[in-house]
């Protein structure tokens, strides 16, 4: 996921030395690399450390890969309908989530797992956003696990990059300590903390909300722990996710009324159903066909009703729930060429002039009964693959207003836009 706002560490290519403040101190995500960029090409990203360093890295350039991502909560990640069987938190998990292998439906969100909740040698599955494919990891149990540091609780800070605030700190160089780590409304969550001055003024700051960082970090704290290995590495297990089918993505969790698909061959899906409602020779009608899910077993298998009121019970693992979008949804296009490219392959295809779309904010006009969608962006409409773009955070009435008064604006146009609108509000 490559998206402003996000947190990482160090990954498995990493050749920078202490650029990063030392093993497992944090930094955010600032910019994403675009083709024909001099300064930030395609497959880099642009970090801020939370140590005030600003610095390109790989994320798949030359094929390496600097960097793990440790939390995407600050992006706007969430998963509203599945709570964590920890902690309990009713507004959903937000960030990553990992799903038991052994349990049936029992969930953690990524504080709970990385704090070891949960039997340890139980294997879980990862899952990055609400529409990416489950990841399977190993087992905690054995596996090394590293702190991580930076603007966390204790924290003392001065201003940073993207200061704005005038003199609330009390002048430059003035020092503060961070309070508390939250959410900025239901926008995002872990973006932004509550500093105190040493002059007593409090007030809140941007650690990844819309990709700023109001803040450096003098003297870190400790965040947390993390299982290293279980990270994603940032650019390259996206491409993992687009193995399983175009315009669809595995989704272990169903609810009643997802629209879904078999998207395993025949032979595939004939080995699954062993023990989990048996094989039917007119099942091979379904597979690639939409259904919609009527059903969930208490065994966690799934019933699913397609045209002509024929039903079948079919195991989780070959279906993949299909991208829900809906008319009017703000969406922003993905930022890579090529991965781009490669989804429009029978989805509207692709034509050059879609490389000035890309990292811009667009309004879904319509939607095929395939699953593709019709975007306008910059006063053009395109037909896209629903996995070239995706939902934008923040409500679609903020963003209706900035792209009227911004007709031509990138996502990275909006954020900026929406840095007033958090000035008013916490000043």
């Amino acid at each position: 996921m490559l998206s402003v706002g996000c947190r990482v560490v160090r990954g498995p290519d990493w050749v920078w030395g202490e650029q990063d403040g030392g093993e497992g101190h944090c930094g955010t995500l600032f910019q994403v690399g675009r083709p024909g960029s001099k300064q930030s090409p395609d497959k880099t990203v642009v970090v801020i450390w939370d140590t005030g360093r600003e610095t390109n890295y790989r994320v798949g350039y030359n094929n390496a890969y600097d960097l793990r991502l440790l939390d995407n909560a600050p992006a706007g990640v969430k998963h509203p309908n599945i709570i964590c069987d920890s902690c309990k938190r009713s507004q959903g998990i937000v960030g990553m989530r990992f799903k038991c292998c052994s349990c049936f439906d029992f969930d953690l969100c990524f504080h709970c797992y990385m704090s070891d909740k949960h039997d340890l040698n139980h294997i879980f599955q990862r899952f990055d956003t609400p529409h990416s494919v489950g990841v399977e990891l190993t087992a905690r149990k054995g596996s090394t696990k590293l702190n991580y540091y930076g603007t966390f609780i204790g924290a003392k800070v001065v201003r940073g990059s993207h200061w704005e605030w005038n003199d609330q700190d009390g002048g430059e160089g003035k020092t503060g300590r961070v309070l508390d780590v939250r959410g900025w409304d239901n926008e995002t969550g872990r973006s932004v903390v509550n500093v105190t001055w040493t002059s007593g003024f409090s007030n809140i700051y941007r650690m990844g909300h819309k990709g700023r960082v109001d803040l450096t970090c003098v003297e870190p704290a400790l965040g947390g722990t993390y299982y290293c290995d279980h990270l994603p590495v940032l650019g390259r297990d996206m491409e993992v996710y687009e193995n399983r089918g175009e315009g669809v993505s595995s989704h272990l969790t169903f609810s009643v009324g997802d629209k879904v698909k078999v998207v395993v061959d025949v032979d595939t899906l004939r080995r699954l159903q062993e023990g989990h409602g048996g094989w039917n020779p007119r099942m091979v009608e379904c597979v690639g066909a939409t259904g919609q899910v009527h059903r969930v077993t208490d065994r966690g298998d799934i019933r699913v009703c397609y045209d002509g009121n024929m039903r079948w019970t079919l195991n989780p693992a070959a279906l993949a729930k299909l991208h829900s979008f809906s008319v009017n949804d703000v969406v922003m296009v993905d930022y890579d060429v090529i991965r781009v490219k490669h989804l429009q392959k029978g989805h509207g295809e692709w034509i050059d002039p879609m490389v000035s779309i890309l990292g811009k904010l667009g309004k879904v006009t319509k939607i095929y009964s395939d699953g593709d969608l019709r975007v306008t962006v910059d006063g053009q409409t395109w037909t896209l693959n629903p996995l070239s773009v995706q939902l934008w955070a923040g409500s679609t009435a903020e963003l209706e207003n900035i792209m009227e008064s911004h007709p031509s604006s990138t996502a990275q146009d909006a954020d900026s836009t929406s840095t007033s609108r958090l000035a008013k509000l916490i000043t």
